[in-house]
């Protein structure tokens, strides 16, 4: 990203415009605080290289859509991948489901490398094209389909050993994918302004390596701006051990977002700390108290970065209630319930719990109530 500003004279009073431009390989995207330093930067551009300008509203098989408030400022931004979730479907048409999926992954299901798997059964499920399956899968869910996160993370365990099982499980996904193409994620004016964050973890470790899997979501201006689904590093001898070690990755998320906001000046929306929801208690108490027991104190020295982030004021951990955790979509193959409770929450198609949460934020920085609440 690059980030630039140029002084302007409006009227005889010098104003200080900012560009920003992202770049990925040989396609720019920009954005600039109106159309004079917009077209500075091109013209800067198109001296060092060959450019071609074309519609904003299309970048790496993504489709933008805005649409605007009467004042003119932007109301909504729309991101979807119809195109490419469709060319996905027709290359698979043939194997895709008849079935409607009714969540992203089928509920409950996870897998391992140490499956037991028949004889040439991973040599023929390569051979049906498991690995182009799994890569279109995964693009889209990087960019439109937060929710599909936690099956790639699970279908990727067996990227080289896969059975018709996980094959079936990204035909399944593929055909969510398709029946929600128009669905995407969005971002709203009446968002929320300040960045809140969520994250959770499984206390169900992976066969393999006794490891879990953990997710977390920033949201900002009412959508995901980052989202995260993995496996822990190390195992979790405790669900509290599991929560608090996915705490770590979250605050380290959150930093880097708070360093990002500042380069790109918008450190109006990071002047508090960024407030982390989590629902495990015992958790939530470790990151913020030196407490020493038979019980954590095998915790290995760098998750307790936890309390660092809180103490220098970049961090605050807050509960919120198990039902109302938005990342609990990225930590396993949920349920209809749990879709659908929390997936317009997390695609920002409704603004009610996270708003509801930045509202609860905004009094925790205040002091209004107790940072732990049960």
């Amino acid at each position: 990203m690059f980030v630039m500003s140029k002084t302007y004279v409006d009227d005889g009073i010098e104003v200080v415009r900012r560009c920003w431009m992202v770049v990925h390989v040989d396609d720019c995207d920009g954005a600039g605080q109106g159309d004079q330093i917009m077209q500075d930067m091109l013209k800067v551009c198109k001296t060092i290289w060959k450019c071609e300008e074309v519609p904003a509203n299309y970048m790496l098989g993504i489709k933008r859509t805005l649409t605007y408030r009467q004042d003119g400022t932007v109301d909504q931004c729309h991101n979807t991948m119809v195109p490419f979730v469709e060319g996905m479907a027709k290359a698979f048409e043939e194997h895709l489901p008849k079935a409607e999926s009714k969540t992203p992954m089928p509920p409950k299901v996870s897998f391992s490398k140490i499956d037991k798997i028949a004889v040439g059964e991973d040599k023929a499920v390569l051979a049906a094209g498991y690995m182009c399956l799994i890569g279109m899968v995964l693009w889209a869910a990087r960019h439109c389909f937060p929710e599909c996160r936690v099956g790639c993370s699970l279908l990727c365990r067996v990227m080289a050993r896969p059975s018709w099982a996980a094959w079936n499980a990204g035909l399944h996904m593929l055909k969510w994918m398709l029946q929600q193409r128009q669905v995407g994620i969005k971002f709203s004016f009446d968002g929320n302004r300040i960045p809140v964050g969520f994250v959770d973890a499984s206390n169900k470790p992976d066969a393999a390596d006794g490891k879990c899997q953990y997710g977390f979501n920033l949201m900002w201006m009412g959508g995901p701006i980052m989202e995260i689904s993995k496996k822990l590093r190390h195992i979790g001898l405790s669900s509290e051990h599991n929560e608090y070690m996915a705490m770590c990755f979250a605050n380290q998320a959150i930093v880097w977002m708070r360093q990002l906001f500042m380069e790109m000046g918008l450190d109006e929306y990071i002047k508090e700390p960024t407030v982390l929801f989590a629902d495990n208690i015992p958790a939530n108490t470790l990151a913020k108290e030196d407490i020493v027991t038979s019980g954590n104190q095998y915790i290995f020295l760098p998750y307790h970065y936890n309390k660092e982030v809180q103490e220098e004021g970049h961090s605050l951990v807050a509960y919120i209630a198990s039902g109302d955790n938005m990342s609990d979509l990225l930590t396993k193959a949920v349920g209809t319930k749990e879709i659908n409770t929390l997936y317009e929450a997390l695609t920002g198609h409704k603004l009610e719990l996270t708003l509801k949460y930045a509202a609860k934020a905004a009094e925790l920085i205040a002091g209004d109530v107790p940072v732990i609440q049960i």
